[in-house]
């Protein structure tokens, strides 16, 4: 608000009295002061960061694989204002050549504050043909109400007073931290989030494993944000708690003689179930030295544990990827890319009990290529 004294003849001077403070200002002279205050602050927000998996614990054959999502949310918690202050222009003008200003002040009241002050042209400046530009500025304790309070004085011991209230209802803010860049060690840069977006919730999913050792092991996950102007950040894990049980060997031995020598023999493994011997094939497989030979391009194995076609785990009907000890298996090499196991095959006395027809070659406890590996082989055609 500005206060000024009128009504007082021409040329007089007029006593104003002002919180205690007698003040002299020209009398009916057009010396016209405008003071504005525009309040501002700063908003600086916070964030955390939240991630979690599902299943968050699995269990494993060596070589199998299973896969996981994991959700990353991202979320403000508050924010925290500061470094408030004021900043504002003090405008005279008069057209009167009587009025020459000397002094220009602001103080911010009630805690009298000295605002800076920088007047353009500089002081003293005669108001007869110019006007007069004053910005200033203060720094502030908090948000609460106040009054800019501007006292001008001229160099003939003349005075004006001018009163500005504001307050921070509809202060300029300057936002810091209100975005954040979320990034995933496993899935990389997931995006940006900002106050308005947030919460947000970052998904996707990963395939753990295969894992050719077995054992307990852990699979770590870190998702990260770091705030676009201090650069401040935060992280969150999420773990996966792998099993891989331990499981006998893998192993795989032919149990027929080749084609070429159909006559059953000795299939250099004394202690497998059937002492050694191969299994014939034809209408009747039951182990013996006398039989039939193989009639098709086909190998026969007894195999245990880890099985693969080349480097794919090959499951076991009972369920899982481990193959009892001793299992007697027709293994078919065929031109198609899936794995397809049978049961019921041979003749009506057949010690064969699983048919697995699969794309590659037959490995054992690992796969191709893998430490370990043991080729089991077929045959090729023709024979």
């Amino acid at each position: 608000m500005e206060r000024r004294k009128r009504g007082l003849p021409l040329l007089l001077l007029a006593a104003v009295v002002l919180v205690g403070t007698l003040v002299l200002a020209p009398a009916a002279s057009a010396w016209v002061v405008t003071v504005s205050a525009n309040p501002s602050f700063k908003r600086t927000y916070h964030w955390e960061i939240e991630k979690s998996v599902s299943p968050s614990l699995v269990t494993l054959a060596q070589g199998e694989t299973a896969a996981v999502t994991y959700s990353v949310t991202v979320k403000s918690t508050g924010f925290t204002d500061s470094d408030w202050g004021v900043s504002g222009n003090v405008h005279m003008t008069a057209g009167d050549g009587s009025i020459t200003v000397a002094t220009v002040g602001v103080k911010i009241q009630p805690d009298d504050i000295a605002a800076a002050i920088t007047c353009v042209p500089p002081l003293p400046l005669n108001l007869g043909s110019s006007a007069l530009d004053c910005g200033y500025s203060a720094s502030l304790p908090n948000a609460n109400p106040r009054t800019a309070e501007m006292r001008a004085t001229t160099v003939d011991g003349g005075a004006r007073f001018v009163q500005k209230p504001f307050d921070f209802s509809n202060a300029t803010i300057t936002e810091i931290d209100e975005c954040v860049d979320v990034t995933d060690s496993m899935a990389g840069n997931l995006g940006t989030v900002c106050v308005g977006d947030a919460p947000k919730t970052f998904t996707y999913t990963r395939t753990i494993g295969p894992f050719s050792e077995c054992g307990p092991r852990t699979v770590d996950n870190t998702a990260r944000f770091r705030t676009n102007d201090t650069g401040a950040t935060g992280s969150a894990d999420a773990s996966v708690g792998v099993t891989v049980p331990c499981v006998p060997l893998g192993s795989c031995h032919e149990t027929v003689n080749p084609a070429g020598n159909p006559a059953v023999g000795d299939n250099g493994h004394p202690d497998d179930p059937f002492g050694g011997d191969a299994v014939p094939g034809g209408t009747s497989t039951s182990p013996g030295t006398n039989g039939n030979g193989p009639i098709n391009p086909d190998g026969f194995y007894l195999v245990g544990g880890l099985l693969f076609s080349d480097t794919t785990p090959i499951p076991y009907p009972g369920g899982g990827f481990v193959w009892p000890s001793n299992t007697t298996v027709k293994y078919t090499e065929w031109g198609n890319s899936q794995i397809r196991i049978t049961s019921r095959i041979g003749g009506p006395n057949s010690v064969i009990e699983w048919h697995v027809q699969a794309p590659g070659d037959m490995y054992a406890n690992a796969p191709m290529g893998a430490a370990g590996a043991i080729f089991c082989g077929v045959p090729p055609p023709p024979f």
